[in-house]
C-alpha cells in the first residue's frame, strides 16, 4: 500500500522558504528543499510578492507562483493539506487568518508557521485561541524534532541541578526562542527572569535550573547551548553543527550530523506522521508563545 500524498503550499519564498540551501544537495534547510525531497508531499505552489523569488521557485520546482494567498487558492483546484507561512513576522497573523477562513475550501489540516509567532502579543493570544478549532498550527522550532538532543535533554532533566548557558545572535527573541522552547519542553516549573549586566537570566522551577542568555560577540552568527549537570554535560554548538555529550567518565558521544544537515526534513517527517495519525500531539505553538513572552520581557518589549 502506497503512502498518502499530502499537498503543500509555501507562503514566503525568502531564505527559510527557498534560498538557504539553493543549489545544494548536502543539506536540507529550506521548506522548498524539504518538500521536494520527501516523496510523501506534493508541492503545489509558492506565494511571494518578490518576482525574483517567484522566478527562482518556478525554475527549481516547475510549480506555479502567486503574489498573494487569495490568487493561489482561487487558481489551485486541489486540496492543500499543509500550508507553510514563511513570510516576515508582521504578516503572520493576517496570513494565518486568511488560510483559516479558507480551510473549508482548501482542506488545510496544518499550518507550519515560522517564528516568532507575531510582533503583537494580542495576535499571539488570538492565534492560540483560534487554532483550537483548526487547522492545527505548528511553529517551526526544528530543534524540538531532533531526536538526539531531545533524548539527552530528557536525561538531563532528571538531574538535581543544571547550569545552562545560551549564546544567541540576531536578537534574543528571534533565536533565543529555539533554546527556551526546547528547555521548557523538558524542564517544568514556574519561570522567573532578571538581568545581570550583559546576561539575561531565566530560572525554571525552584531555582535548580538557571539559563543564562548572552548575545554573541560582535554579532557573530553563533547560536549555542551548553548544559552542565551532575550526570554529564551537553554541548550544542554553532547552531547544532557540533553537538556532543560528555558523561561523568569523560567519554564523548558525538551526535549524528544528519539531524543538523537535514533539520527541515525532520520537521516534515513529524508533520506527515501527525496527519496520518502516527504522532499523537505537538505543543510547539504553546511553547513558542510562552518562550516569546518571557524573552520579550527580557528584551524590554512588553
Amino acid at each position: 500500500m502506497s503512502d498518502t500524498i499530502l499537498n503543500a503550499m509555501i507562503v514566503g519564498l525568502g531564505n527559510i522558504g527557498l534560498l538557504y540551501d539553493l543549489n545544494r544537495t548536502d543539506i536540507t534547510w529550506s521548506h522548498t528543499a524539504a518538500l521536494l525531497k520527501d516523496t510523501r508531499y506534493n508541492l503545489v505552489a509558492g506565494v511571494d510578492v518578490n518576482m525574483d523569488n517567484q522566478a527562482t521557485f518556478q525554475s527549481l520546482t516547475k510549480k506555479p507562483t502567486f503574489s498573494c494567498i487569495s490568487d493561489a487558492i482561487e487558481s489551485i483546484n486541489e486540496t492543500i493539506e499543509v500550508v507553510v507561512i514563511a513570510s516576515p513576522t508582521r504578516f503572520h497573523y493576517p496570513m494565518y487568518k486568511e488560510i483559516k477562513e479558507t480551510a473549508c475550501k482548501t482542506g488545510c489540516k496544518l499550518i507550519l508557521l515560522e517564528k516568532p509567532i507575531s510582533e503583537s502579543t494580542d495576535e499571539v493570544d488570538l492565534m492560540l485561541a483560534e487554532s483550537e478549532s483548526g487547522p492545527k498550527v505548528w511553529v517551526n522550532l526544528f530543534r524540538l524534532y531532533q531526536s538526539q538532543v531531545n533524548s539527552y535533554l530528557e536525561l538531563l532533566s532528571e538531574s538535581d541541578c543544571c547550569d545552562i548557558s545560551v549564546i544567541y545572535s540576531k536578537g534574543i527573541v528571534h533565536n533565543g526562542i529555539h533554546f527556551l522552547s526546547l528547555l521548557m519542553k523538558h524542564y517544568e516549573g514556574d519561570i522567573t527572569i532578571h538581568k545581570t549586566g550583559n546576561e539575561s537570566i531565566i530560572n525554571i522551577g525552584s531555582g535548580n535550573v538557571a539559563v543564562r542568555f548572552t548575545e554573541s560577540i560582535n554579532k557573530l552568527d553563533n547560536n549555542s547551548m551548553i548544559i552542565h549537570s551532575n550526570i554529564g554535560s551537553l554541548y550544542y554548538l554553532n547552531g547544532g553543527r557540533h553537538s556532543f555529550f560528555i558523561d561523568t567518565n569523560h567519554c564523548k558521544i558525538n551526535f549524528s550530523e544528519y539531524e543538523f544537515k537535514h533539520y527541515q526534513s525532520c520537521v516534515y517527517n513529524k508533520i506527515y506522521n501527525y496527519i496520518e495519525g502516527k504522532y499523537e500531539s505537538d505543543d510547539s505553538l504553546n511553547l513558542a508563545a510562552k518562550s516569546q513572552f518571557y524573552l520579550k520581557l527580557l528584551e524590554g518589549d512588553l
